[in-house]
Order: C-alpha cells, then structure tokens, then sequence
C-alpha cells in the first residue's frame, strides 16, 4: 500500500533548485583535497552546514551518533577525514516545490579511520540517492540510501561473495 502524504511537494520549484543545487555544488567545493594537511575545509563545511540546514533537521539513514544538524556535522566531518580524496558526481536530480532528490556516484580512497573500520587504502565508487525537504530556505528532512554493502565489500570488511 502506497500512502501519500499531502504536504509534499509545496512551495517554488525553481527557489528549492537554486538551494538545493547551491547545497550539493558547496559540499563538493573542497574536494578533493589538494592539500590533506590544510584543514580550511572543516570550517568551510561547517559554514555550509549552519547556513544551509536546519539546526533541529530530521535525518533518515544517515549514521549519526547526535541527532540534528551537529551529528549531521560530525558525520560529514569523519566522513572527509577518511576519505580526502573524495569526489561525488551527481546522475540525476529532480526538483519539485520544496522536495529535492539527487542519484549520485561517490569514488574515495578510504586513507584514515571512520567508526570501527581501520583505513584500507582502498578506493571505492558506490551508487546512492538522498532527498531534501526545504522550508524557508533550509533543508529541514534529509533522506539518505546507499549501497553499504558494496561500500563494506570495497573496503575488504565483508566477504565480496555475498549478496542480497
């Protein structure tokens, strides 16, 4: 059964583009890191973050240890210090009133340690899709889905012979 909830899409499509397409570019602009030992990047992300989300934002399969916008952060954080050489290309995006969605293709070298996994020195390209629902100009629900089983498989912490 499929339930649709009313609220969704509203607001000016082309207003949630301009934020939604200014999000994903900002997120990407220090990436790769040309210079792991210069940390600017952190304070740039944060700047980002606080200007572009919702300090209460609702997040949905995004592993954070601290809900809202300061474990949103955290993640982000861990996410570019393992993985400075990261770089996202984004596949499709639709917009429409205050609902953004992306499919996006992700390719990093895994160099530092992120939660329990040690760094590998593996590189990997994993698939996955996220949505963002705006109000008054902030992402206010984020939505997040991504192959963690490929991701784990490339990082050589789960057996490459199985599958789902």
């Amino acid at each position: 059964m499929v339930s649709v909830i009313p609220s969704y899409p509203k607001g000016d499509t082309e207003e949630t583009r301009r934020l939604f397409t200014y999000w994903l570019e900002e997120q990407e602009a220090d990436f790769p890191l040309k210079d792991v030992n210069d940390d600017s990047w952190q304070a740039n992300l944060v700047s980002l973050v606080e200007s572009c989300v919702a300090p209460d934002v609702i997040l949905h399969n995004v592993p954070v240890k601290t809900p809202g916008r300061s474990g949103w952060i955290d993640f982000m954080m861990s996410l570019g210090k393992a993985y400075p050489d990261s770089q996202t290309s984004y596949d499709l995006i639709m917009v429409e009133g205050n609902l953004a969605c992306a499919h996006w293709t992700y390719t990093a070298t895994h160099v530092a340690a992120m939660r329990s996994h040690s760094p590998t020195g593996n590189q990997l390209t994993v698939t996955g899709m996220l949505a963002d629902r705006f109000e008054n100009g902030k992402i206010v629900e984020h939505w997040a889905v991504i192959d963690r089983l490929e991701w784990l498989q490339q990082l050589g912490a789960i057996d490459r012979s199985i599958s789902l």
